[in-house]
């Protein structure tokens, strides 16, 4: 017994040191990456907030506050249409409001109006699991409108809005459960008070929070252009951390339109993992967050293979 307890505190002792080394040489190699590349990184930093203050705050805030106002306001069943939404996607009627919220407002409005609902019982822990991974949408303003024009062609961007949403609504359906009985909606509510104030300060807060997560991923881009001059590799890595510099690299690189069309289908789909972690802020510790990257690489996926069919199509 007491070799099995000695074997065990080595054991931790080995894990803690490993974890000891492999922080100090995290430091020194993000130490070593910043004084290299300070120029490529301040350059992408830069971009970013300009980014951040010309288009992504000037989205955001309005409608963040506007979700608050949403979320005050009394709901009930939501008529057929409420009823129609609960039993397609197997979530209780209240949940439509969060879907129509990001797939109108655009990220993460759409997750923040569920963690809502979710904080006042209308939904369980299950139901907002399913719910995020198919509610965090670009909205048609960027789509249509900032990367149609990135493109050069703004039917374009309408291809790529309704190959998101049409890839949302089949992962919403494909992890839809409908084992389970969903329970009737209560009796119209309004919990709390729309305080203008309160929004427009906590508008602010996320706007901001929203913007660091762009300006830290397009700095990690930075590096990465540094590192590798080639833009595939570039595009790759964009595809995946930020959907702006994506759309943008993906609409100058030298593609065929429809791969082009496709790959940037993919990233709008998927969202980047700056989305998912200005999501991940406004999500409850207990709720997981592989099962959203799993549905969010899913509806990439989709949205890649409907905007290229589309594409053949027109």
């Amino acid at each position: 017994m007491t070799v099995r307890k000695s074997n065990a505190r080595t054991k931790s002792n080995l894990y803690e040191s490993g974890k000891r080394y492999v922080g100090i040489f995290t430091v020194m190699l993000s130490a070593t990456m910043l004084i290299a590349f300070s120029g490529e990184i301040s350059a992408s930093i830069v971009s970013a907030i300009k980014l951040s203050v010309t288009s992504v705050i000037p989205a955001l805030f309005p409608f963040i506050i506007l979700s608050d106002f949403i979320i005050s306001q009394p709901r009930g069943t939501g008529g057929m249409l409420g009823k129609g939404f609960s039993r397609a996607f197997g979530l209780p009627a209240s949940a439509m409001t969060a879907f129509l919220c990001g797939t109108l407002c655009g990220f993460p409005i759409g997750v923040k109006v569920a963690t809502e609902i979710y904080a006042r019982g209308e939904i369980s822990k299950d139901e907002l699991e399913r719910l995020i991974g198919f509610i965090n949408n670009p909205s048609p303003a960027f789509v249509i409108s900032a990367v149609g024009a990135m493109r050069g062609n703004i039917s374009e961007g309408v291809i790529l809005y309704i190959a998101v949403v049409l890839s949302a609504v089949i992962v919403g359906l494909t992890f839809s459960d409908h084992s389970r009985v969903i329970r009737k909606s209560a009796a119209p509510t309004k919990d709390r008070e729309f305080n203008l104030v309160s929004s427009v300060k906590g508008a602010a807060y996320s706007s901001i929070g929203i913007s660091a997560y762009i300006i830290f991923f397009s700095a990690l881009l930075g590096i990465v252009r540094a590192l590798w001059e080639s833009e595939a590799v570039t595009v790759a890595f964009a595809v995946f951390l930020e959907i702006g510099n994506a759309s943008s690299l993906i609409a100058g690189a030298s593609l065929e339109n429809t791969v082009s069309l496709a790959l940037t289908g993919f990233a709008l789909g998927f969202s980047g993992f700056s989305v998912h972690m200005q999501a991940f802020s406004l999500l409850p510790e207990e709720i997981s967050r592989k099962k959203y990257i799993l549905m969010k690489l899913m509806q990439g996926a989709l949205a890649a293979a409907i905007a290229f069919f589309m594409t053949r199509i027109v």
